[in-house]
Order: structure tokens, then C-alpha cells, then sequence
């Protein structure tokens, strides 16, 4: 049943905490924009300058384990992604309550939820029960809706279970697993995207609308409605999607939907896994390693389509370079080294594809079994990828972790950074055991087609790297000017809390 919540003028309490909602006035109320097109790409709370959200899944709130929290990291007036206010969210500020388990926060996406502009934050819980049903999950959109008269912003979120999206609540779907959306402004309609990758034992679904919480909803799932394979157990088809415009010349709408089911059985190969593109026009293609084309073979546990990401920001290049993670491909015969398979989309076709792994010339280490290269993958402009390797042991150091960034173009890759690890300046750990750092990687873009003050200054892009798992987790922030890399962590620089994973979901 689809919650609907009212929550402007108010101020909610979290613990003892006094936390002012996230649309209250800032510093810079006075300039505050209201919703429409001219607000900076990612500004929350329209005062101008971009923002960024954390996940910490895992925090305990009042009491209940792994209930989860969230944390916005407002832009500053230096035009630094998240430099200005923090606050810490859970889903008592949504309208409901945090429980144990819950995993609020497990995924995050920014993006303008309505057509005059509005930008919002989309959150997974895909732990949450629903009427004794364990793990149904629920997704959550909260967007700040600035008032028509002065400053004072008017808060607004909706929380959906998979009754308000065409399906039904079920125990272990794992609805908010990943969420994702496009459109918002006066020519295209906002389209969501919420996948419930644990459907029918893991064979798993994604749920789209453009109408939340008035129903209509379209699921799209192996094997119907025109997308091809079988709904089968195990898939877990929805573990990683994306969405993503075609504007052809002729500006005919168009929009591709990947799903990745990193669990499909290809050829009789358990957990290979595949990438499915549904289209606006109700077309499917699949990709697999034994596509043409596509450099690899299918084979057991290579897990392909765990990750994947698109070059995204205008001027809208053609063509458009499509990465993919295969954290579980073994490269001869080391086991779980991981790859990444690039593909380019000119328009509607797809061109020959880039395959990488740590024996590509230019790319950092060495193949190592457990790598797992590829297992987050983020791009912060149209060329400029991070590929996450979490299992990377650097000297004696296991599953220490590294990130390589990488400059794909149509044929050839340059790497225009070192190896990333928490050794590099800026970073608030140390290379540790177990740190996983680069187990979930955000891009950051800029967006340079608005007005700045001073004119001649340019917003800042970055890519956002997590290490959750060492001291409650940090996200690294590595920016375009090096002198700005920097780290968000809970207990500093006004970031509440201990942490217990922060930095699991980044965006």
C-alpha cells in the first residue's frame, strides 16, 4: 500500500537528536530556486549547488540492527560537491518505522522526480517486512518541493511496496535491492525504475511507473512482455539496472532499460549471467559472453552484469560506451579476477565492445584470483570510468582493495590515474586487510550548462569511493582538481554517527 507524507514545517527527532528536515533553510535561503529546469543538475534543496547522498544500510537506529540510515552531504558555495550542510536520515524522516533489518538505504539514486524540476532522492529498503512478510522491501522517494511563495521548501515523500507497482508483496522479493530514474522536465515525464532482484527465488523482476502510488505500474521479467529468457530461479535478473535516454534527431522518444541478472544460467553455465536492454517500444535484447560480439564465454560463477554503467551527461555523445562488470570471470585459469566488457551504442545499434582486465596494458596489478575487477563500475563524464576491485590484495595485504580510472574511447583506453587505494592523499584510512576499498563507486559529474558565479568558474566533478568495511566505513572523494581529493566519514567534518558500513551505497 502506497504512503503518502506530508512533512513541510516540521521538525522530526531521531534518538535526542534534533534533526531539521532536509528542505529547511539554509545560509542561502535567500537564494534558493524553486523547482524548474534552471536548478543545477543534482540540487536537492534548491540553493544552487550540487549534492550527494550516502548509504550506511547497516547503522543501528534506536536500538534496531542493520535498520539504516542515510546522509545528505549538501553542496557548498566553492561549488565542492557536499561541502556545505549534513544530515543524517532514516525512515522515520520518511513516514515509517526503522526496524531491524530494514537495510534503508541499501541503494540510492538522485534524480529530478517531476517534470518542473524538482530533484528528489530514491532509496531502497530492500530488507523491510511488510505484514509479516520477511524481505518484501520497499522503495522510497522524497522530494523537496520549494513553496510558490518565498524561500520555505515543502517536503514530500512517497514509499511503495510491490502492490503499488503491479506486482504483489511477497516474503524475500527484496523490492528497493536497486533503484533508478529518468526524465523530469517539460518535454519528458519522470520514469522509475525499482528492481526486486529476490521475486519467485531469486529469479527476480523491475518495476517501472511514471505514476507513483496511482498504480499502473509495468513489471518486466524474463521470459514475458516481450523480454526474452526464462523467469527462473536464481536469476536475480534486477541485481543491477540502469536507465538511460536516446534523443535520435528526429526527437523521437526513446529510453534503454539494462537489467543485469548476474545469476542467469547461459548455456547450461550456473551464474554466468547477462545484461537485458528493454526499450521504450517494448523491444528486449540480451547480452551475454556467448553473444557475438561479446569478448569471453559464458562460463559458471563469472557473473556478468553484476555492475554496469553509462557515459550519461550531455552533449549526449554518440556513441555512447556501456560498461559492464564480470567481478567472477576467471582470466585463464585464475579463478574470480574479473572483467569489464564495454560496449559502444551508436543510436539503437551496438558496436564492436573493449574487454579489460588487470593484464590490459595500462591497467594497474597484476591478475590475481579474487580480484573480482569490475565489481563496481562508475563514470563521472563520457569517457571517464572507474572500475572497482574490492578483493585486490596489495603486497601482503588481502582484499586490501584498489579503484583504476580508465579514458575509454572508440577504440583504445588511456589511463590518466594511477591505482587508487588508501594510500593515495586524502583517503582516511590505510591500506588494511578486509577494507574492500572500491566496493561501490558513485560518479559525480558536473554540470557546466548552468550559470556560475564567478562565470568563469566550473562546478566540480568527482568520483565517489567507498571503503565500508574498514572503522564504519568513509567515501573517498577524488576530484577533478586533485587539491580538493578529500573523505566523508561519520564522527567528522559534521557527519553524525559511528558508522557501521557508510559508504555501502553511494550517489
Amino acid at each position: 500500500m502506497v504512503r503518502f507524507n506530508r512533512l513541510a514545517g516540521l521538525t522530526l527527532l531521531c534518538g535526542a537528536l534534533t534533526v531539521p528536515l532536509l528542505g529547511a533553510p539554509t545560509a542561502h535561503a535567500a537564494e534558493m530556486l524553486p523547482c524548474n529546469l534552471s536548478r543545477p543538475y543534482r540540487d536537492l534543496n534548491g540553493d544552487g549547488f550540487e549534492d550527494a547522498v550516502v548509504g550506511d544500510p547497516y547503522a543501528t537506529v534506536d536500538g534496531h540492527a542493520e535498520a539504516g540510515t542515510i546522509t545528505v552531504l549538501f553542496g557548498a558555495d566553492d561549488q565542492r560537491i557536499g561541502e556545505g550542510r549534513r544530515q543524517t536520515m532514516t525512515q522515520a524522516d520518511f513516514g515509517e518505522t526503522p526496524e531491524a533489518g530494514d537495510h534503508f538505504g541499501w541503494a540510492l539514486a538522485l534524480n529530478r522526480t517531476s517534470t518542473d524540476g524538482c530533484y528528489g532522492i530514491l532509496v531502497g529498503s530492500p530488507g523491510e517486512d511488510i505484514d509479516g512478510l520477511n524481505s518484501a522491501g520497499m522503495a522510497h522517494v522524497y522530494t523537496i518541493n520549494p513553496a510558490s511563495e518565498g524561500p520555505q521548501p515543502e517536503p514530500s515523500v512517497v514509499n511503495l511496496d510491490q502492490s503499488d507497482l503491479g506486482g504483489t508483496v511477497e516474503a524475500g522479493d527484496e523490492l528497493g535491492y536497486s533503484v533508478a530514474a529518468l526524465g523530469g522536465n517539460d518535454e519528458y515525464e519522470v520514469k522509475f525504475a525499482f528492481a526486486a532482484p529476490g521475486e519467485n527465488n531469486d529469479a527476480g523482476v523491475v518495476n517501472t511507473t511514471m505514476s507513483l502510488g496511482l498504480g499502473g505500474g509495468t513489471q518486466h521479467r524474463q521470459g514475458s512482455g516481450g523480454v526474452p529468457g526464462q523467469f527462473r530461479a536464481g536469476d536475480r535478473f534486477g541485481e543491477a539496472i540502469g536507465f538511460y535516454w536516446y534523443l535520435p534527431t528526429n526527437e523521437a522518444e526513446e529510453w534503454f532499460l539494462y537489467v543485469g541478472a548476474p545469476g542467469d544460467l547461459i548455456n547450461g553455465h550456473a551464474s554466468a549471467g547477462s545484461v537485458t536492454v528493454v526499450t521504450y517500444h517494448a523491444t528486449a535484447r540480451v547480452f551475454t559472453q556467448d553473444s557475438p560480439g561479446i569478448p569471453g564465454t559464458a562460463e559458471t560463477g563469472d557473473r556478468f552484469g553484476a555492475s554496469l554503467t553509462q557515459s550519461e551527461l550531455p552533449p549526449f555523445p554518440d556513441p555512447r560506451m556501456v560498461a559492464i562488470g564480470a567481478p567472477g570471470e576467471d582470466v585463464g585459469s585464475v579463478k574470480d579476477a574479473g572483467s569489464v566488457t564495454v560496449l559502444k551504442r551508436s543510436g539503437t545499434t551496438f558496436l564492436p565492445t573493449i574487454s579489460l582486465t588487470q593484464a590490459t596494458a595500462g591497467i594497474a596489478g597484476t591478475v590475481e584470483a579474487g580480484d573480482q575487477f569490475g565489481a563496481a563500475l562508475a563514470y563521472r563524464d563520457d569517457r571517464t570510468l572507474a572500475i572497482g576491485i574490492p578483493g585486490e590484495d596489495l603486497g601482503s595485504v588481502a582484499d586490501a582493495g584498489s579503484v583504476q580510472i580508465v579514458r575509454v574511447g572508440k577504440s583504445n583506453i588511456s589511463t590518466p590515474y594511477p591505482s587508487i587505494t588508501e594510500d593515495t592523499p586524502g583517503t582516511p584510512g590505510v591500506v588494511q586487510a578486509n577494507s574492500r576499498f572500491g566496493s561501490s563507486i558513485a560518479g559525480l559529474p558536473a554540470d557546466d550548462s548552468i550559470p556560475r558565479n564567478p562565470p568563469s568558474s566550473y562546478g566540480e566533478s568527482a568520483f565517489a569511493i567507498s571503503s565500508p568495511f574498514q572503522a564504519g566505513g568513509s567515501v573517498f572523494v577524488l576530484s577533478n582538481d586533485p587539491a580538493n581529493n578529500r573523505f566523508w566519514k561519520p564522527g567528522t567534518g559534521g557527519i553524525s554517527g559511528t558508522g557501521v558500513r557508510f559508504g555501502q551505497s553511494v550517489a
